[in-house]
């Protein structure tokens, strides 16, 4: 009996002391089961290139048919209305560029020259272009470098420093002036004027 008694104390000591210990190590023993809460994070990453891209949105300028006047020795057209010493048909339409990537950019133009695209000698012959913005600081003052009439060089040349990608500020219109002498060669005369978009 007495043997029962004494390990039935021991087996009360044995049992207290493992819900002791349970209890002081619980949270090891839920961290060391799985039940511990906890977080993490994850990346998810994309690297997205810029793109230097320019379109013509308004691309031909036509005057049509038409002759230098009998008295004056050329004629003055631009892109502004003006028909002055000819009887071409008025022009009140720029050419509109507009900066169709997703960065702004430097924009050359490069064109033939006014005696290989017009021709005649009775006077010199002139193609000038003209940059101005289409869109309110779309190219300012400090970076047009065609703000007044630029003859054309036949080779590149800056026209705006930077133009900007954002949809309200991406446009600048390019104005057209042409001298014609009045011995100038009578067939269609055309040229292409190109323009290149470097990111800035």
């Amino acid at each position: 009996m007495k043997i029962n008694n004494i390990l039935m104390i021991v087996a009360i000591v044995a049992v207290t002391f493992a819900l002791v210990n349970l209890i002081i190590h619980y949270d090891d023993a839920v961290e060391f089961t799985g039940f511990a809460t906890g977080q993490d994070t994850g990346t998810a990453n994309v690297t997205i290139l810029s793109q230097a891209s320019v379109e013509f949105i308004t691309n031909t300028i036509d005057w049509g048919l038409g002759s230098v006047n009998e008295i004056p020795t050329s004629a003055l057209l631009v892109t502004n209305g003006t028909v002055d010493g000819g009887n071409w048909s008025a022009v009140s339409q720029a050419l509109v560029l507009q900066n169709d990537g997703n960065t702004n950019i430097s924009v050359t133009l490069t064109s033939t020259l006014a005696t290989t695209f017009l021709g005649g000698t009775a006077v010199t012959p002139l193609f000038q272009l003209r940059v101005s913005v289409n869109e309110t600081n779309s190219c300012d003052t400090a970076h047009n470098k065609m703000s007044d009439f630029t003859n054309v060089s036949g080779s590149e040349q800056d026209a705006c420093l930077n133009l900007s990608y954002y949809n309200d500020l991406d446009t600048i219109k390019i104005d057209v002036l042409l001298r014609i002498p009045e011995d100038a060669t009578p067939e269609l005369k055309s040229a292409t004027i190109t323009a290149i978009a470097t990111p800035i």
